[in-house]
């Protein structure tokens, strides 16, 4: 197992919407350190929920851009939570889950 550092910053899933916590870097010294997340390069974790990979890269100090998740991480959610999820912000979790939903109804 690899060392890292911890990365304190929070965000909401872009896919399930709960707020996480335990992102972690390679950029910095990787000794445990706890880091500002515009002290690193890139970050990421994934959601405790739903296991998206959720990965930010730092721009300027106070600028960030999210990767876009794989939607192919969202496989295995439930009937129930992917009708939660086709009125999401992000168009592409949308129309995944709606693809999805049409497919296990049409029984394909």
């Amino acid at each position: 197992m690899g060392m890292y550092d911890y990365i304190v910053y929070s965000c909401k899933c872009p896919v399930y919407g709960d707020i996480v916590t335990s992102f972690q870097s390679k950029d910095g010294d990787r000794m445990l350190s706890k880091l500002k997340q515009y002290k690193v390069k890139n970050c990421y974790t994934s959601c405790d929920i739903c296991n998206t990979w959720i990965e930010f890269k730092t721009i300027k100090k106070d600028k960030y851009k999210m990767i876009e998740p794989d939607m192919t991480l969202v496989e295995h959610l439930t009937k129930t939570e992917m009708l939660k999820l086709i009125t999401h912000d992000n168009y592409f979790i949308r129309q995944y889950c709606q693809y999805k939903l049409m497919s296990l109804i049409k029984g394909e």
